[in-house]
């Protein structure tokens, strides 16, 4: 029995120490909830919070009337502006700015301002009179005789193994100032309209025809001279060497004697002896037929 004593009086101790412990944690467990409830609370529109509350939540009232709404501004009426007067029209630009100052200014802007300085229009020349253009004497083809005449002829051939370009070829001779004519085929004319240079087609029956020719690819040009003719044979020779170097570069195409062998240096000087052989009389033939 008296064990059982000790077990009732020590339980109710514990039971007394717990009881004081809850009742002074519930003093603190409120004053928690209402600092809780308190920062949760905010202000109400147009009201601003100017005191923190008292209490633990002073921080975090602080903290929160940061983000209340600012007071405006205070509003500043200004004075109503003055109308603009109307600058009269076709007035200057000093004028226009005259009407927004007053008269005493204007004046001194007036009296500080130089008057311009008049510039004299350049003088114009007289155009220059223009040349009349010399009519081109027509194209002749005027060659010697058959017991008279010597050819001195070149090969103009494609620098590939494809053929040369009709549309290319004809653009070629006309820059190179040919034109159709006679028998077919291109001349190049003389100051005085006579055929200094012919070229005709390097295939059989060798002609051209100039509304086809655009459509048609060609194996190359027979590029030659009858001689005598408008010029001397050495110059009528450095003419066809010419020609001949001008077509090549603007086709491409590679240069060939009349045999079909390379155009080198030593055929060149050997086309040139045997042109200084022969007669400079000029022949005057009648047109070939």
């Amino acid at each position: 029995m008296a064990a059982l004593r000790w077990i009732l009086l020590l339980a109710g101790l514990l039971f007394l120490a717990g009881l004081a412990a809850w009742e002074m944690r519930r003093p603190r467990q409120a004053s928690r909830d209402s600092g809780q409830r308190a920062e949760r609370n905010e202000p109400g529109l147009g009201s601003l919070q100017e005191e923190p509350p008292p209490g633990r939540s002073s921080e975090r009232s602080a903290r929160s009337s940061g983000r209340a709404r600012r007071a405006p501004p205070p509003r500043i009426d200004l004075p109503p502006l003055e109308p603009l007067e109307d600058v009269p029209e076709g007035a200057s630009a000093d004028a226009a700015f005259a009407h927004g100052i007053d008269e005493d200014d204007a004046a001194d802007v007036a009296e500080q301002t130089e008057p311009p300085v008049p510039i004299a229009p350049l003088p114009i020349p007289p155009p220059l009179p223009i040349p009349p253009l010399l009519p081109m004497p027509p194209l002749r083809v005027e060659w010697p005789s058959e017991e008279q005449r010597y050819i001195i002829s070149l090969r103009v051939v494609p620098a590939s193994d494809e053929r040369l370009s009709g549309r290319a070829l004809r653009q070629a001779l006309a820059a190179c100032g040919f034109a159709h004519g006679r028998f077919g085929i291109f001349h190049q004319p003389a100051a005085d309209g006579r055929a200094l240079l012919s070229a005709a087609n390097l295939s059989n029956p060798g002609v051209f025809d100039p509304v086809t020719m655009d459509f048609q690819r060609f194996a190359g040009l027979n590029l030659f001279a009858v001689l005598p003719g408008p010029l001397p044979p050495p110059a009528t020779l450095t003419q066809l060497l010419e020609s001949a170097g001008d077509l090549a570069r603007r086709l491409p195409a590679r240069l060939q004697d009349e045999q079909g062998l390379a155009l080198d240096a030593a055929r060149v000087e050997a086309m040139k002896r045997r042109v200084q052989q022969l007669p400079a009389v000029e022949v005057r033939a009648e047109p070939a037929a």
